[in-house]
């Protein structure tokens, strides 16, 4: 955050804290536009100053290019130390909002903003829309779901997710050229797996047991040459291979136009996936396989394509979407 005084100023020192939680109350019909808030203490001899002649949120939340001109930006502010109490929206007179993947807002005169207090900046929501795709297990008033304009694929099931090819380790070693992109579940390491291009990586990742005292009452499934499964809104499970996702550089994914969360891209600049988190466009942490594909007998997979083109070898499911720089959007990734 970046504050600009006018006089009166604080006259004395001014301590900005970022907490890096949501606070306790939100706004009503709005997304928050980060994953925290900010404290602002003053410890001068003026009990009050002038409202700042301009407050910059930097590193915010993702703003795509589509966001930076059609969604509404707002600020809010309450007591230093409230809790549990509404947020009091912000008045400015003029307001500045720069796109990317952690993008700025800098909103000039806010007011009223002469004391301390805490801050929380927030934004519209994104519209409903018809994803070219859509799955669900579930009855469904309407196909438009919200982003769904954005999203070559959505698959929507009640406590649900979707069930992985599985990809072993020897399954791997045999491998002869796998390309990038490529996704599994792997049973040795009991993990997610993906190919970055120049070698395979493993997802670090924790359980919650919770998850498996949720029960669907979702009586339809899908299924790719296999079994159905009663969890899975789409079963892969049982087969070996992969799944293949929209793959797109940095600046493609800065386009698409409406993220919401759930939303997962592979990143073809970074070298890795990247899953919309309700507020940015956040990467897996991954770490080494140690296992390497030498194997000389090309693999090969049945399995479904969508969005046109060419199908992947291995991929049982691969959807390719970068040139409309559309995502997957889901309810959840599991496996069994």
């Amino acid at each position: 955050m970046e504050i600009q005084f006018s006089n009166p100023h604080p006259n004395g020192q001014v301590v900005v804290s970022r907490l890096n939680v949501k606070p306790d109350t939100l706004v009503n019909n709005l997304t928050p536009m980060d994953d925290g808030y900010w404290i602002i203490n003053k410890y001068g001899s003026n009990a009050s100053f002038a409202n700042p002649l301009s407050v910059t949120f930097k590193n915010t939340g993702t703003i795509s290019q589509n966001m930076q001109s059609s969604y509404e930006f707002f600020g809010f502010s309450r007591g230093v130390n409230a809790h549990a109490v509404p947020w009091e929206e912000m008045r400015q007179q003029s307001l500045t909002v720069t796109s990317g993947m952690r993008g700025n807002l800098n909103f000039e005169l806010m007011e009223p903003l002469n004391q301390q207090r805490q801050l929380f900046i927030a934004r519209s929501n994104a519209p409903s829309g018809t994803p070219e795709i859509l799955l669900s297990t579930k009855s469904i008033p309407s196909a438009a779901v919200s982003g769904g304009q954005s999203m070559a694929l959505y698959l929507e099931g009640t406590h649900k997710g979707i069930g992985l090819p599985n990809a072993e380790d020897s399954y791997i070693s045999s491998l002869n050229t796998p390309t990038e992109g490529l996704l599994s579940y792997n049973n040795d390491c009991k993990c997610l797996v993906f190919n970055n291009g120049t070698s395979w990586r493993r997802v670090i990742h924790t359980f919650r047991d919770v998850i498996a005292e949720l029960s669907s009452t979702d009586s339809s499934n899908f299924t790719v040459g296999g079994q159905t499964h009663p969890r899975a809104i789409i079963n892969l499970s049982g087969n070996q291979g992969f799944i293949k996702w929209p793959a797109m550089h940095t600046n493609q994914i800065i386009q698409i136009e409406h993220p919401v969360p759930g939303m997962m891209v592979y990143n073809t600049e970074l070298h890795n996936f990247m899953v919309f988190n309700g507020s940015r466009w956040a990467g897996l942490v991954h770490v080494p396989l140690n296992i390497s594909s030498a194997g000389s007998v090309e693999n090969v997979a049945q399995g479904i394509l969508a969005g046109g083109g060419t199908k992947d070898a291995l991929a049982l499911m691969q959807v390719n979407a970068s040139h409309k720089n559309t995502a997957y959007g889901w309810n959840a990734l599991i496996t069994d």
